[in-house]
């Protein structure tokens, strides 16, 4: 995933929890705008804004980003998997220690096979995939053990990093046999698989997509996720998004028309 879209998804998760700080007692529900329905949700077949942001919620990160900086940062952070990396001498190969406290919602431990299991999905060309650049710019992925991979270049490349960063963990342990059936795994249409501060909750067609509180989210500030529900309303209109909005049935918005963003 490119950065600046990683970026917009990390402030999605900042925006939720600032407003979670916000209740001092009981869970709040949070509202913002998916805008369309999603086509699907497996974070290796789509990148549509829609099921971005959801995904932001709902998955791990690889790499931390500093918001301040808007840049991913070499060291632990909420929600990513790696607690930072070393680079070796000719510049072309980055080590990864991963940390051992992440989750899936089943139990089932995080760790470098769900990196790899990305890497090789992209590599074998069973379905097509967004992330099919990844293979053009990174040389190749390597399982030290189960908390260590190695990232290796051709060459030096200063996007190194944000080329890394697209490896996001996916939960292998529930992957296909054969990758050419992964679009029509039901987890494409329905995330029971998580480790995010939100688990997948339902979608409601043309109205829409909630996702529940994960009470199990290991990086949450309070000890726990103080929004009961993030709800994605569909609505595709930006003026009656910025009215819904000012009426408070919006909690977050983006992209509202330039003339009214004062308001």
């Amino acid at each position: 995933m490119k950065l600046a879209l990683r970026v917009t998804l990390v402030i999605v998760v900042l925006c939720i929890s600032s407003l979670s700080a916000m209740a001092q007692e009981g869970g709040i529900v949070v509202r913002g705008n998916a805008g369309a329905d999603p086509t699907a949700f497996a974070p290796l077949l789509t990148n549509e804004t829609v099921t971005s942001d959801i995904q932001a919620l709902i998955f791990p990160d690889l790499l931390s980003v500093d918001p301040s900086t808007a840049s991913i940062v070499n060291g632990p952070g909420p929600n990513a998997l790696a607690t930072g990396w070393e680079l070796s001498e000719d510049g072309l190969t980055y080590t990864f220690s991963l940390r051992e406290d992440m989750y899936w919602t089943d139990g089932e431990q995080i760790n470098a096979d769900d990196v790899m299991f990305v890497w090789d999905f992209i590599q074998s060309g069973a379905v097509p995939t967004h992330l099919s650049f990844v293979a053009d710019e990174i040389a190749n992925v390597e399982r030290i053990d189960d908390f260590t991979i190695a990232v290796s270049f051709a060459e030096a490349d200063c996007d190194a990093i944000n080329s890394i960063g697209s490896l996001e963990p996916y939960p292998s342990h529930i992957a296909p046999e054969d990758l050419t059936t992964m679009p029509d795994q039901e987890f494409n249409q329905n995330l029971n698989e998580s480790s995010g501060p939100n688990s997948f909750g339902e979608v409601r067609p043309a109205e829409s997509i909630s996702l529940l509180a994960n009470p199990d989210y290991v990086d949450a500030e309070l000890g726990y996720v103080n929004n009961d529900a993030f709800v994605l309303l569909n609505v595709p209109d930006l003026t009656v998004m910025v009215e819904r909005f000012l009426a408070g049935e919006l909690s977050i918005i983006s992209g509202p028309q330039e003339a009214r963003r004062a308001e």
